[in-house]
C-alpha cells in the first residue's frame, strides 16, 4: 500500500511514527482523515491503527506526552489505545452527529474559542485525559451554501449550530478520566457562573493532579482563572 502523509508525529519515547494521510477538511481546523503508524525499529510497511477498519475516516489521534499510548476521536467519540497493538478503549458513547461532540469541538469552540481541531488535554505523565463535551441540541441551524469542485457547478446545503445574539450557545461539561482504571469526574464550574451563560477558553495541566481551567461569561466582561483537582472535580479561584 502506497503512503503518501500530509503530516506525521513521532511517539514521545521515539518508536513510532503516526502518518496522517486522505486528508478531508471540514471546517478551518477540523478534519477526517485516515491514520497510520510506522514502525521507526522494524521499518515494516506502515500499518492501519489496529482495532479499527482499514481506511476508516478518523476525526483526531494523537499520541500520549509519554510513551506511545493513542486518543483517537472516531464519530464523535474517544477510544484510548494504551499500546499501538492494544485494542481501543471507548471512553464516551454520547456522540451524535450534529450535535454531541467529545473530545472535538462544534463550530462556535472551534471558530471563535479553541482555534483547534480537538478539545482534548492529557495530563504530563499521561495519567489522565481530560476532554470537553459539547451539546448543540438547543443551538438554532444555520444553512449556507457550499461551492464543491470544479466537477459539480451546483452548491451544496451546509448546515452548522450557530447561536445568534440572544439564542442558546452549545453546553459543555469538561470530564476527567483516569486511564488505569476508566474512571470519569466531572469538572465543577466555579459557584460565580452559576447565574451566567458562560464559556470556558483555556486548559493547561499544572501537574499531574491539577489542572488550570479560564471560564468566561458570554458577554465577556468577566473571567476566572481557577485551580481544578482531579481527585474532587473541584475548581477554585
Amino acid at each position: 500500500t502506497q503512503h503518501h502523509p500530509k503530516e506525521f508525529m513521532m511517539s514521545a519515547d521515539g518508536q513510532y511514527l503516526l502518518l496522517k494521510q486522505r486528508v478531508t477538511p471540514l471546517y478551518r481546523h477540523t478534519t477526517k482523515a485516515e491514520y497510520a503508524v510506522y514502525n521507526l525499529h522494524t521499518r515494516d510497511n506502515p500499518e492501519p491503527l489496529q482495532g479499527f477498519p482499514p481506511h476508516i475516516e478518523l476525526e483526531y489521534v494523537a499520541w500520549s506526552p509519554t510513551g506511545h499510548s493513542l486518543v483517537v476521536v472516531k464519530d464523535h467519540n474517544i477510544f484510548y489505545k494504551p499500546d499501538v497493538q492494544a485494542s481501543p478503549i471507548q471512553l464516551t458513547t454520547s456522540g451524535t452527529p450534529k450535535l454531541i461532540y467529545n473530545g472535538v469541538p462544534d463550530w462556535v469552540y472551534e471558530e471563535e474559542i479553541l482555534g483547534a481541531d480537538n478539545a482534548i488535554w492529557w495530563s504530563p505523565q499521561s495519567t489522565y485525559l481530560l476532554y470537553a463535551s459539547f451539546n448543540d441540541t438547543r443551538v438554532p441551524k444555520f444553512h449556507f451554501p457550499r461551492y464543491g469542485d470544479l466537477d459539480n457547478p451546483y452548491t451544496e446545503d451546509q448546515e452548522i449550530s450557530y447561536p445568534k445574539a440572544g439564542y442558546p450557545n452549545p453546553s459543555f461539561t469538561l470530564y476527567v478520566v483516569k486511564l488505569s482504571t476508566r474512571e470519569e469526574r466531572k469538572l465543577i464550574p466555579p459557584p460565580e457562573m452559576a447565574d451566567w451563560d458562560y464559556y470556558f477558553t483555556t486548559v493547561v495541566w499544572r501537574n499531574d493532579e491539577e489542572v488550570m481551567v479560564t471560564w468566561m461569561n458570554r458577554t465577556q466582561t468577566f473571567a476566572i482563572h481557577t485551580i481544578c483537582s482531579v481527585s474532587n472535580g473541584v475548581c477554585n479561584k
